[in-house]
């Protein structure tokens, strides 16, 4: 009632149920999926035919016990904070570098529950590397003293009572202890039911106590933050082909190449830490516990932390062209069952490509069903070409561009927006030249082009609606800051962020390049 507001949900059959000492734990079975509730929430849910498309929290599990392996292939000895269903444990065993995981898990329910997920995670309970423990993870790391290569935390939601001191910067200080030198830490964070402001309180506890961190998407409604003591988080490793089971755990969710882990990454520390300090977010402390006081709310209001992502999806390169970084692209799409959001923009902005550079490609038989409406226009490229092009043809010129900029290796982006040979004319609308002008600079990643063209139909009449004037903005404010101008990023916005945005609904990627320094 208090999450779904209704009385009698469809519960499924119940396959196992135990009143814990913390906890009551259930398994259910509902839509060909087993559930492991704790007191009537789901924490963790699989398929156990492997012939059907996974969970969305399979993606979350399988992930949490292979990125560590995939940055760090010499890891040795893990520790895993939360049980869960035992996928995360499974996948990690399943590769034959680990010679330890000691899983804290302070409900002993939880582990004889998830039992009812065999056979798909048998190696976590048969595997002699795997040993749990049943305590309070605190207790655990001051009590044992033990050095990890590889600390995975994975627990209970945090807004579940008690859940949000796992999320405080004092644990992430005192956990840090446990790491051997280069270890990795490597949490769980979710975003539905959350806020902004909470999660970047979350990942400020966290940026306060280590050196380096990155996000990486599972889901849309999950993220995961590896952290490091001293240096930066390396990057992933190519995949491991000769491990053949691990590489099946990776093929389940759709895992063939390495970009496809790579792409996931939402940024670094250094990349993002700027525009948890524009919204403001306060450290979360034992002290000052505002997930644990905050958190409640807004699971009952349904609120979404969306700005990380929102930012790594933005119709700009910002990260790319303000963090020092080189993008990462895919090479061909991935399955439309994998949901991460960079993946799903990636593999729309390459369908674009695709069919418009092959004049016989059908836009009806794409394999992209949200890019079909700009196909179908931009593949009657003659309506761009006259004196007075359509209005709902520029605008979808200007999606596709917002598609595809950021989001296409240099020789695609090259092909769709200096040289569009898919265009079959030479524009003769200005607006539409005008266009080009300003995808082509940003296709090229030139800064000073960005500006000078971008400032220059700022200070002209208005001519394309608001959408128009604020990438336009965006886009030089963007070009100045990558040509080292900061100061005229702020004055463009001082001079038109409130006519553009009258309301205050401005999106996580002009509150980024507002606040850049």
């Amino acid at each position: 009632v208090f999450r779904y507001g209704q009385a009698a949900p469809e519960f499924g059959e119940v396959v196992f149920y135990r009143d814990g000492k913390t906890a009551s734990v259930a398994v259910r079975g509902r839509e060909g999926a087993l559930s492991i509730l704790t007191n009537g929430k789901s924490d963790a849910a699989l398929r156990l035919d492997a012939n059907q498309p996974p969970t969305q929290d399979e993606f979350t599990m399988t992930l949490l016990g292979a990125l560590p392996l995939l940055i760090k292939p010499d890891a040795k000895t893990f520790a895993n904070i939360g049980w869960g269903s035992g996928l995360s444990v499974e996948v990690a065993l399943s590769h034959s570098g680990p010679v330890v995981i000691d899983t804290v898990e302070i409900e002993p329910a939880m582990v004889a529950g998830a039992r009812s997920f065999s056979p798909r995670v048998d190696l976590a309970y048969r595997d002699a590397r795997s040993h749990v423990y049943f305590e309070d993870a605190k207790s655990y790391f001051a009590r044992h003293g033990k050095l990890y290569d590889v600390i995975m935390s994975e627990p209970s939601n945090p807004w579940v009572s008690g859940v949000a001191a796992l999320f405080t910067t004092e644990f992430y200080r005192d956990t840090k202890r446990y790491l051997a030198p280069g270890g990795l830490f490597v949490q769980w964070v979710h975003t539905y039911d959350f806020n902004d402001r909470l999660f970047g309180s979350v990942v400020s506890a966290l940026g306060e106590n280590f050196a380096d961190y990155e996000i990486y998407e599972t889901n849309p409604g999950d993220l995961m933050v590896v952290a490091v003591a001293e240096g930066r988080v390396p990057r992933p490793k190519p995949l491991p082909e000769s491990e053949a089971a691990f590489m099946e755990q990776l093929r389940r969710i759709g895992i063939t190449r390495s970009e496809e882990i790579a792409v996931r990454s939402l940024g670094a520390k250094k990349q993002i830490g700027p525009l948890f300090t524009a919204l403001g977010a306060p450290v979360n402390s034992d002290f000052h516990p505002l997930v644990q006081l905050e958190a409640p709310r807004s699971r009952f209001v349904g609120s979404t932390a969306r700005a990380v992502q929102e930012l790594a999806a933005a119709p700009l390169p910002i990260l790319e062209m303000t963090g020092g970084t080189h993008g990462v692209y895919l090479k061909q799409p991935v399955p439309d069952y994998v949901p991460s959001l960079p993946l799903r923009v990636q593999s729309a902005a390459l369908e674009i490509a695709r069919v418009l550079a092959d004049r016989s490609a059908d836009p009806l038989r794409s394999s992209e069903p949200g890019v079909i409406p700009i196909l179908l226009a931009l593949k009657r490229s003659a309506a761009l070409c006259a004196d007075e092009p359509p209005k709902t043809a520029i605008e979808l010129l200007h999606r596709a561009g917002e598609i595809t900029l950021a989001h296409l290796a240099p020789d695609k982006r090259r092909a769709l927006w200096v040289e569009h040979k898919w265009l079959d004319c030479t524009p003769r609308s200005s607006r539409v030249r005008e266009s080009f002008e300003v995808y082509g600079a940003i296709a090229a990643r030139d800064a000073n082009a960005m500006l000078a063209r971008a400032r220059a139909l700022l200070a002209g009449p208005a001519q394309g609606g608001d959408d128009w004037d604020r990438y336009l903005l965006g886009t030089a404010m963007l070009g100045a800051h990558s040509a080292g101008e900061p100061e005229e990023a702020r004055r463009l916005w001082k001079s038109y962020g409130s006519t553009f945005y009258p309301r205050g609904d401005i999106p996580p990627h002009m509150v980024y390049l507002a606040n850049l320094q």
